[in-house]
């Protein structure tokens, strides 16, 4: 069983900090990694994994998402847009994807783009 598996972060982040010092690390590794820091609430490594996981698999519409929720989360809000519009681009029948553009249009303060991105989700 590993670390993560048992709940034990201290040691999983560990040896996810050391791993993290190698270029070749595989796509599962890379979003195993994202997931467990954005859970640990460590947003910029968990964009740093995502986006190295991206340039091995960049049609992967969830994993967009995921990175304009770590966007947001940072309040990077050009940032979520682009990665929205990214995921949107791979899969436009994404809700999910289209209502978080909208808010992030309404962070702006541009309410009737706002308006059309709600309604497209």
């Amino acid at each position: 069983m590993s670390y993560f598996d048992q709940k034990d972060f201290y040691d999983a982040r560990t040896c996810f900090d050391k791993l993290l010092k190698y270029e070749s690390l595989d796509s599962d590794m890379l979003g195993t990694m994202a997931y467990f820091y954005e859970k640990d609430g460590d947003y910029n490594k968990a964009i740093k994994c995502t986006i190295n996981y991206l340039k091995i698999v960049p049609s992967d519409d969830k994993a967009w998402y995921f990175l304009g929720r770590l966007y947001n989360s940072e309040n990077q809000i050009d940032l979520a847009i682009d990665s929205y519009k990214e995921c949107i681009r791979f899969n436009d029948s994404y809700s999910k994807a289209w209502n978080d553009l909208g808010v992030q249009y309404l962070k702006k303060g541009e309410y009737s783009r706002a308006v059309k991105y709600f309604n497209k989700g």
